[in-house]
């Protein structure tokens, strides 16, 4: 499958079979959810411009870990996202909800999502006056699984205690799991820039990046995370990184130097060739994820229980 159908998850509507596994703590290896819905805050964890919908799939590949089927909800204040953005996240199935532009209006509209969707086994009752939602497979499909966990993209402490009740609320909602930028700042410093480059490659998590964000995130949870109050009200944290490069899926990123530079003389030839066409090389389409193989915005590691383990689960840590 290309890369533009597999960023086409995020409508997919998967058949929800069974409750999710109680032989595990929610987010623990062996733990599975029928469904899960994504809440993101756009104000808070925002793509550069034409991003949006490759960062959209991004949350939907790591729901997936955890959940058969997976549903994307985002929030922007009113005027923080234009009208042709807006619509490629519809039309890859993201159900998107504009909120008052005032300061933190978007925070309350998704915290008191969270708390009515968790309350509602799923449901949200304004989903039946709003089209995108009404006609959405898969909210409608998240809306009658038997059970159902809640991700918040969010760095933003505010967000705590919306999650801590999705937590708490064990008898409705299977886990809570929060994906925001905790120590990805403080890791891009030039003083770590050195540091981070060792390894192999730029791309993705390598045994410098692995080093560096041990170091700057504390190894314990005493460290960053563990001051957080909305870490520590989740069942898990999934750390994400704005400016690193990810492979895409198929991509090759992360091969071999000496490839690249035996692929070079190649590429110019081929970039000359379309100089001519009028066109920007340097920009491409919202959505159009064959025009990369490796792209900024990406997980890197899981914080839970008061310890880090690369992303995606299974993963071993890079040496």
């Amino acid at each position: 499958a290309s890369r533009a159908r597999c960023a086409r998850a995020v409508r997919a509507s998967r058949v929800v079979a069974g409750a999710g596994d109680d032989s595990a703590p929610p987010l623990f290896p062996g733990w599975r959810t029928p469904a899960m819905c994504v809440f993101w805050d756009l104000d808070n964890l925002r793509p550069p411009s034409g991003y949006e919908t490759l960062w959209a799939y991004r949350l939907v590949e790591a729901a997936f870990e955890f959940a058969d089927l997976v549903h994307v909800r985002a929030y922007a204040r009113d005027g923080a996202l234009d009208d042709e953005t807006a619509k490629a996240l519809t039309d890859v199935g993201v159900t998107f909800t504009r909120c008052p532009p005032v300061a933190e209006g978007a925070d309350v509209v998704l915290s008191t999502d969270v708390a009515n969707l968790v309350r509602g086994g799923g449901r949200l009752a304004r989903d039946a006056t709003d089209p995108t939602a009404r006609d959405n497979d898969a909210a409608k499909a998240v809306a009658s699984a038997e059970s159902f966990g809640v991700m918040v993209c969010t760095r933003d402490e505010g967000m705590a205690e919306c999650v801590a009740f999705a937590k708490a609320r064990r008898d409705l909602c299977d886990g809570a799991v929060v994906a925001g930028e905790f120590v990805a700042k403080n890791m891009h410093r030039p003083q770590f820039a050195r540091a981070m480059g060792s390894g192999a490659g730029d791309v993705g998590l390598t045994e410098g990046y692995w080093r560096v964000m041990t170091h700057v995130a504390g190894k314990t949870d005493k460290g960053i995370l563990g001051k957080s109050a909305l870490v520590r009200a989740a069942d898990a944290t999934i750390l994400w990184d704005s400016k690193r490069l990810f492979d895409m899926p198929g991509g090759n990123a992360s091969r071999d130097a000496s490839d690249d530079a035996d692929e070079e003389t190649e590429e110019e030839e081929t970039e000359d060739e379309d100089d001519d066409d009028g066109e920007d090389d340097d920009e491409w389409e919202v959505g159009d994820l064959d025009a990369v193989d490796a792209a900024p915005g990406g997980f890197a590691a899981m914080f839970r229980d008061g310890a880090f383990e690369p992303w995606p689960p299974g993963t071993p840590v890079p040496e």
